[in-house]
């Protein structure tokens, strides 16, 4: 896809969050994890030379759809273009995405494999597809593909985040603590990795550093933190 493309209105990036009340109460993570419908291909990706213009503008429709949270019209619009273009692998992370969206994270899985076969650096579709995996419960596969994107992109402190995640679910604190502080080095006000780090020194009983987490991400806009403060920081 050409980069006039990534640089349209039609770049989008969706941001979904688990709003939960801390690992104190359920062993999950808080996250906040981006999947993107924006296009990385940078004229370089020889994959394909991009979309023919009947091909775009079908693809124009998926991304206002799926702008609008109409994702199973935007699904239709994707396969659509992938039945037209089934070489271009941003429709697959596109579609791919969509997927996610509804929760349909296998089918997702699958379109972000295809879309790492055509371009295997395509940090957003590795990144999306340990995301679909973390949703799967696949903490090992997960992990896989967020070491790969820190190292496609290290300065991306959602991926630090994502990873951390990981190693918490498999009660690696030590590792998770470390990936959550280095999301919070790249990002100061980064709220979710205070919280999630908080989360982690609770669980190694190391409260106090726990409280001070929490109250930051109290102070950085986060209500949510109040019922755990209020309860367990006394």
């Amino acid at each position: 896809m050409k980069k006039s493309l990534l640089l349209t209105a039609f770049s989008i990036i969706i941001i979904f969050a688990l709003v939960l009340n801390g690992c104190t109460k359920k062993d999950e993570p808080k996250q906040e994890v981006k999947k993107t419908e924006t296009s990385q291909n940078d004229g370089t990706d020889k994959t394909s030379a991009g979309p023919s213009d009947e091909v775009k503008k079908i693809i124009d429709a998926g991304l206002s759809k799926s702008k609008a949270k109409n994702f199973k019209d935007a699904i239709k619009d994707f396969t659509a273009a992938i039945e037209k273009d089934p070489k271009n692998p941003d429709v697959y992370l596109y579609r791919g995405t969509a997927y996610a969206e509804l929760k349909k994270n296998k089918d997702a899985v699958n379109d972000f494999n295809k879309a790492i076969e055509l371009k295997p650096k395509d940090y957003e579709a590795i990144t999306n597809r340990g995301i679909s995996y973390y949703e799967l419960k696949k903490y090992d596969e997960a992990l896989a593909d967020y070491n790969k994107a820190i190292e496609i992109n290290g300065k991306s402190p959602e991926g630090y985040l994502n990873r951390g995640n990981c190693y918490m679910k498999k009660k690696d604190f030590d590792k998770a603590i470390q990936d959550y502080t280095k999301a919070i080095e790249l990002d100061k006000a980064y709220v979710n990795a205070y919280v999630n780090r908080g989360d982690c020194y609770y669980k190694i009983k190391n409260k106090d550093e726990a409280c001070k987490d929490w109250n930051k991400a109290k102070e950085l806009g986060d209500a949510g933190v109040e019922k755990l403060i209020k309860k367990l920081c006394k």
